[in-house]
């Protein structure tokens, strides 16, 4: 504990010195005369706002439409596989009724080809699935990038930065929640009205997504 006291007590003293109101605070910069530094240059103005971009995924209507076809995908696979697995149900009774052992040796076989195919299913359903997951998820990334930086441009915002957190009740789950106390990226803890442009990205994605938006 004292060490991350330290440890913070140290990052403060850094930021207050680097801080242009320090300047304002403790005097203005000297020369090597004693007199003031000239004031002639404009102070930075950087605008700055946050994203919640694991929000602004989870409410972009085409990630909700892409969520439902690859449900839709998935089905298409589990019913193949339900069907291999009622065959070789079948098989395994009619093996335990068997009493000829020609029999049995050759729906033994039969069930072990059965139970390739659904390993050949399962292998093929993980790649095609895997491969389209990622391709859109990359996909979307791009376009939620796209819409950042349009919007950026459009209102004068010379930095936006992204997080991911829960909204509303989701804040205090236990997973968004774990990450909050991690050592991860940084987390803003206070961000002034207007600073959020969240839902502003949002609307953008969605007004070219067919379908009803979904709120943030």
């Amino acid at each position: 504990m004292i060490g991350i006291l330290a440890g913070m007590a140290a990052l403060g003293g850094g930021l207050y010195l680097s801080s242009p109101l320090w300047g304002q605070q403790g005097g203005f910069p000297q020369t090597s005369a004693g007199a003031p530094a000239s004031m002639s240059a404009a102070p930075l103005q950087t605008r700055v706002a946050l994203v919640n971009l694991g929000q602004v995924i989870k409410s972009y209507q085409k990630f909700a439409n892409f969520q439902n076809q690859l449900k839709s995908n998935s089905t298409f696979y589990e019913k193949e596989l339900e069907g291999k697995r009622a065959q070789l149900t079948q098989l395994q009774d009619q093996a335990t009724h068997a009493t000829d052992p020609t029999t049995r040796e050759n729906i033994e076989k039969q069930a072990k080809q059965l139970q390739r195919d659904m390993q050949d299913i399962q292998e093929d359903a993980r790649q095609k699935l895997g491969k389209q997951e990622f391709d859109e998820v990359v996909q979307i990334y791009r376009e939620v990038k796209d819409a950042v930086s349009r919007y950026a441009r459009a209102n004068n915002i010379e930095l936006v930065m992204e997080y991911n957190d829960g909204v509303g009740p989701d804040e205090f789950n236990p997973a968004f929640f774990q990450r909050k106390l991690s050592n991860g990226a940084c987390q803003p803890l206070y961000v002034a009205p207007g600073m959020d442009i969240t839902a502003n990205i949002v609307q953008m994605l969605n007004a070219n997504v067919g379908g009803a938006p979904t709120s943030p």
